[in-house]
Formats: structure tokens, C-alpha cells, sequence
């Protein structure tokens, strides 16, 4: 079942070179689950087009707390220096070390709940958020197209620096970081999303 589930998503996902990753905790999963998202990620390692980021048991202060633990080991192992430590050498050892976007622009809560529920804290300092009375499943382009214009709204200062407005029109997109959250059926889909030069479709 494993061989011929990540055969159709490899056959897909290669079509239209598009990278599948996870970040979480998986010891918690079971061991076959495990193994597929291993595999998946292995075929499509290669592929440089659309990037999805599954996020299956993330917790952000498990994320912190692993992180911290590494850092600590390699202080311990005489591999790096406690002067040395930064937000930078602390970020390599977070599970979104993986992508190249790591910190998202927007995070879009679903299922009506107005909270982040430990999701990728560390990550989320300067992310602007949308909350969202739907469900994800029932979450559709035009529900897309609204979070991105009150994102587009907004005056994102990053600590206080005053930065340049993002343009958006309905066919033309700027590259975003997005992370959909959605934990009321104890779930939690995240997403990272680059769209230029083309329309989005749920």
C-alpha cells in the first residue's frame, strides 16, 4: 500500500516538479506513516518548482525545545562556542531548516478558532494572521483572494522598520510564505505557497 501510495503522489508530484516536505515531531507516528513520508520526500528532493510543507504533530515549543537541546550538545561537544550562538546558528536547528522559506508572511486560521495552538512559534514573530470561520476543506479561492487582500492591507513595520507595500492584483501575485492552520479535527495542514505570474486554484 505504501509502494503504490508515494508511486501516484512521485508520478504527480513529478509532472509538475513539485518538492513534498514535513517538518513535526514524527517519533510519534506510526512507523509505516513514517516511511511514506520519507519515501515522499526522497523522490521529490530533486524537484525546484512548488514547495508543500505538510506539518504533521508540529508543536512550536517541541520545535524550541529540540532546537535548544542541539545546540546545546554541540556547545558540549566543543563544536561551536556559546559566543558564537545567534538567532541565525539557532535557526538551523529548527524543523523549518528545510525550506527556503522558514518564516511565514501569513498564517490563515481556519475552523473559526482565534488562536495559533503552538504552531511554529518562533517562526511566527512577524507573521501577519487571518482568522477564518470555514474549515479547510471549505476553504476556497475566493476565501484565498480575501486573505490576501486584507494582507495586503496591512502595515507591516518588522519591529518598528517601515518596509515598501505589496502590490497585489487578482491576476498577478507576489512570491508568499503561507501557512493554513486548522486544528479543530486535530489537524494541521501547513503550506507554503509561491505563486507568480499565475492564478491560484483550491
Amino acid at each position: 500500500m505504501i509502494v503504490w501510495i508515494i508511486a501516484i503522489f512521485s508520478s504527480i508530484a513529478n509532472r509538475y516538479d513539485v518538492r513534498g516536505l514535513a517538518i513535526g515531531d514524527r517519533s510519534a507516528l506510526p512507523n509505516s506513516f513514517q516511511r511514506m513520508i520519507n519515501l515522499g520526500e526522497d523522490v521529490t528532493k530533486n524537484n525546484s518548482g512548488l514547495r508543500i510543507m505538510g506539518a504533521l504533530n508540529c508543536r512550536g515549543q517541541y520545535d524550541i525545545t529540540q532546537a535548544c537541546k542541539s545546540v546545546a550538545n554541540k556547545v558540549k561537544d566543543g563544536l561551536l562556542q556559546p559566543q558564537d550562538i545567534d538567532e541565525s546558528t539557532f535557526e538551523q536547528e529548527l524543523e523549518t531548516k528545510c525550506t527556503e522559506f522558514p518564516f511565514p508572511d501569513l498564517l490563515i486560521r481556519t475552523s473559526g478558532e482565534h488562536r495559533i495552538s503552538n504552531f511554529i512559534l518562533w517562526q511566527m514573530v512577524y507573521t501577519e494572521l487571518f482568522f477564518a470561520d470555514k474549515l479547510f476543506p471549505d476553504f476556497k479561492e475566493e476565501d484565498f483572494m480575501e486573505a490576501l487582500k486584507s494582507f495586503q492591507k496591512r502595515d507591516r513595520r518588522y519591529g518598528g522598520q517601515k518596509h515598501a507595500t505589496v502590490l497585489l492584483t487578482e491576476n498577478k501575485y507576489m512570491p508568499y510564505s503561507i501557512f493554513f492552520s486548522d486544528t479543530k479535527n486535530c489537524e494541521v495542514a501547513g503550506i507554503t505557497v509561491r505563486i507568480c505570474g499565475m492564478r491560484f486554484a483550491m
